[in-house]
Formats: C-alpha cells, sequence, structure tokens
C-alpha cells in the first residue's frame, strides 16, 4: 500500500506505469494497492482495479473520462477507437457509421455531442435512445438533433425525498448533490438557501469567485435603488472584470521582477532628465511596443535611467503585457548556464514572450567574448518582433569594449538604432543631491 498523487488529467504513476482514475479525482491524493496481477486505487469509499501494466505501458478507462472527453473533440478522435470498443453495442455501430460518411475530425464532434449527453443524463438512456435512433433512420443530422432534444425533455427525474419540498428549474445532479450534503430541509417551496446552493455551484463551475461573493449585496443594492435587470448585470460583470484585471496586473508585477516600483508620476521634473516630457509621454501610450520598437537609456551613472526603464515596465504591464526586467550581467550568466544545459532555444522562446524586455546596466561590467555573443544573439532574435529597453551608461563608441568584438557590437548597434527611441539622461547623480 502506498499513498500516489493523481495529475490533472486523471492519471496515477504506479511503478513506472499510468493507470486512469475517475475525473473527479484529479489533484487528489489516493492509496494505492500493487497485487501481483491487479492494481488498485482506493479514495474514501471508491475503488477503482485495473490490471497491471508493465513499465512505461498504460491503462485508460476512457468510460471514467465521458465528461472531459465531450469537451475535447480533437483528443477524441485520437482515442475513440479504443473508447467505443470500451463502450460496445451502438457505439461501436454508430462510429464506424460517422467515421465512412463525415470523415474522422465531423465524427469526432458528433461523438462528442453524444458523450455529453451520457454524461448529464446518464449512458443508459443515451444507449437505449442510440439503438432506437440507429433502427430507425442510420443517425443522419436531423436523427441526431431530435436525439439530443429527446435526451433533455424525456423521462421523469427521481427526486430524493428530502428534496421534494423545492422546485429547482435547472440544476444539474451535482447541485441536488451539494444541496443533500449541506442538510436542506425538506418542507416549504422554493427557498434563499436552495437557490443560493445552485448560484453558488455554477460560480463555482464557471469561475465566477467575485461574481459569488458579492451578487448578495448587489441584489440588496439593486433592490433599495430600483436598478433594472440590465444594470444588475451590469454592476456583476464589471464587478468580476475588476478584480481579474487587479489579480492580472498584480500577478504580471510579481512575474517582472522588479526591483523596485517606479512610476511616471515619481519623476521629479523640477530636477533636469535631459528628456522631454512628450517624448516620455508618446512612450508611455505602449505603442512601440506593438510596432516591435527599441528603446534604449543612455547616460551618467545615477541619473535615473533604472527609474525610467521601470515607469516604461509598468506601463506596459498596466495595459496588460508581459514584462521581464533582469540585470544583463544576470542575463548573460543564465544564458551560459542553459546553453551549456543544452536548453538555449528553450530559453529563447521563453524570453520571446516576453514584451518588453529590460535588460539593465548593459556596459557596468565588460562581458566575455562567449557571454557577448549569446547576448548578441538573443537581441538579434528579437529585432522587430519584440520591443527591447536597453540601460548603459556607456557611449554607443565604447561598446565594443563591453563586448569585445568590433564586427559583434557593430551588428548590435545596427539592429538596436534602427526602430530605436534613444533616450540621453544628463544631470547630476541622484544620490549626491540627496
Amino acid at each position: 500500500m502506498q499513498r500516489v498523487s493523481v495529475n490533472r488529467s486523471a492519471m496515477v504513476r504506479l511503478k513506472g506505469a499510468w493507470y486512469s482514475v475517475p475525473e473527479r479525482w484529479a489533484r487528489l491524493t489516493v492509496t494505492a494497492w500493487l497485487g501481483v496481477s491487479e492494481v488498485a486505487f482506493h479514495c474514501g469509499s471508491e475503488q477503482v482495479h485495473h490490471p497491471c501494466e508493465r513499465f512505461g505501458g498504460r491503462r485508460v478507462r476512457y468510460r471514467k473520462c465521458l465528461s472531459e472527453l465531450s469537451r475535447k473533440p480533437q483528443a477524441l478522435h485520437q482515442v475513440a477507437p479504443e473508447l467505443v470498443e470500451e463502450l460496445g453495442g451502438p457505439y461501436a455501430e454508430l462510429w464506424t457509421l460517422l467515421e465512412r460518411e463525415r470523415g474522422g475530425h465531423e465524427a469526432a464532434r458528433a461523438l462528442a455531442c453524444l458523450l455529453q449527453a451520457a454524461a448529464e443524463h446518464g449512458e443508459a438512456r443515451v444507449r437505449e435512445a442510440l439503438e432506437t435512433s440507429l433502427a430507425e433512420d442510420g443517425f443522419d443530422e436531423l436523427a441526431l438533433r431530435r436525439f439530443l432534444v429527446a435526451v433533455q425533455e424525456t423521462g421523469e427525474v427521481t427526486v430524493p425525498e428530502r428534496l421534494r419540498g423545492y422546485r429547482v428549474e435547472r440544476a444539474s445532479a451535482a447541485d441536488y448533490d451539494r444541496l443533500l450534503e449541506g442538510g436542506v430541509p425538506v418542507s416549504g417551496p422554493v427557498n434563499a438557501s436552495a437557490r443560493a446552493a445552485v448560484l453558488e455551484a455554477h460560480c463555482r463551475e464557471l469561475k465566477l469567485p467575485t461574481v459569488r461573493r458579492q451578487y448578495p449585496e448587489l441584489v440588496r443594492q439593486a433592490a433599495h435603488d430600483g436598478w433594472d435587470y440590465e444594470e444588475f448585470l451590469l454592476q456583476l460583470l464589471e464587478a468580476e472584470v475588476l478584480v481579474r484585471r487587479d489579480g492580472a496586473v498584480a500577478r504580471l508585477l510579481r512575474g517582472a521582477r522588479f526591483p523596485d516600483l517606479k512610476t511616471m508620476d515619481q519623476l521629479d521634473w523640477d530636477v533636469p532628465h535631459g528628456i522631454e516630457r512628450p517624448q516620455l509621454a508618446q512612450l508611455a501610450t505602449c505603442e512601440y511596443i506593438e510596432r516591435g520598437e527599441d528603446v534604449v537609456i543612455a547616460g551618467p551613472i545615477r541619473t535615473g535611467k533604472t527609474h525610467l526603464a521601470l515607469a516604461l515596465g509598468i506601463e506596459a504591464v498596466h495595459r496588460r503585457q508581459l514584462v521581464a526586467f533582469i540585470r544583463a550581467v544576470d542575463l548573460v550568466r543564465e544564458l551560459v548556464e542553459v546553453r551549456d544545459e543544452r536548453t538555449l532555444s528553450r530559453l529563447h522562446h521563453r524570453y520571446l514572450r516576453v514584451a518588453p524586455l529590460i535588460v539593465d546596466e548593459l556596459g557596468l561590467v565588460p562581458l566575455e567574448r562567449a557571454g557577448g555573443e549569446l547576448l548578441f544573439n538573443l537581441l538579434a532574435d528579437r529585432y522587430e518582433r519584440r520591443s527591447t529597453i536597453v540601460n548603459t551608461n556607456v557611449v554607443f563608441s565604447e561598446w565594443v569594449q563591453v563586448f569585445g568584438d568590433e564586427m559583434l557590437t557593430t551588428a548590435l548597434l545596427d539592429r538596436l538604432g534602427h526602430h530605436a527611441h534613444i533616450l540621453t539622461t544628463k544631470g547630476q547623480s541622484y544620490r549626491t543631491r540627496r
């Protein structure tokens, strides 16, 4: 016996082999019992059994993944033969018919509709209706639509005794389970607690946490102020959108790894910077990012170059851009390390997703020839594709001393200067003034 983790695809790895478990076990820890010819997985009172697989093998029961497969026709197309063999009966006949008449991809889409109905209404019910449909007209497109409507409209649902005092017009079986587990009283008409439980379940399924938290207060405010339905819906969705935007900005700020949060508003314009306000205001619109243009901020040490770069980076974050801040020596060290690990292309691909990439303190420390070449290759890959902001305290004529190669330096300056906004700072050191 041992404890094992279930991944998000509801698969468990045991002794080098992979086994499927029910979707609802995803991301949980379960107990595994390994026998001579069989392996069993236990989660609470539920059990799943599989024949033992050899190292590197996979044992998947697609019947337990109907809901997930119904949302992924492309994946369904790949595993359809194994799935219909497992389901048996009319499913195998249907797949053969659809694949012959419509081709694999269209057949997978039609089968996905059936699996969605099976996940919602039960496999036995769908199987019965499917057998009837195939026997009558060969299951053409019109018959498929009639079948789905029939599954949704026919038959009565057996309501548990504890819920017979309630009327919930639209809910899934999981919602009723939630009501039962919550100990809902059995008497009275539709009440607030039953409705609130179903609303909470829907909000969780749709991943609307702010709506779930704030709708009771907004309902009271709507009743008090006499909002119409559209105004109430607008206020509810705006609350969700604003919270999501703030959360996205916070995540991007953390991911950018800024050493400090310096904004445009914190610039002291009473002190000469050597930079005109209109020029900086134009860059703050972030239009240069859309055009793939670069920004080079050059000037003496401690004249606000890093502040300007951080302010431009924060403006980009507020426009939902993926930003990264890194010192030149740290970037070169990272490039050398991944080159030795033979994962350099992966790092290039990761940085190509970033716009802008802020490279700080270029030229403060001379680079070895190999490091300079790696940095050149990265910046050359980004040329006209992604914006880069470079801070340097070295004038362009002396960059050859930084990279140690005149030809490489010329090529880099040619690329950076082609579509670049050059900002030159001047004045007394900030630290000296303080």
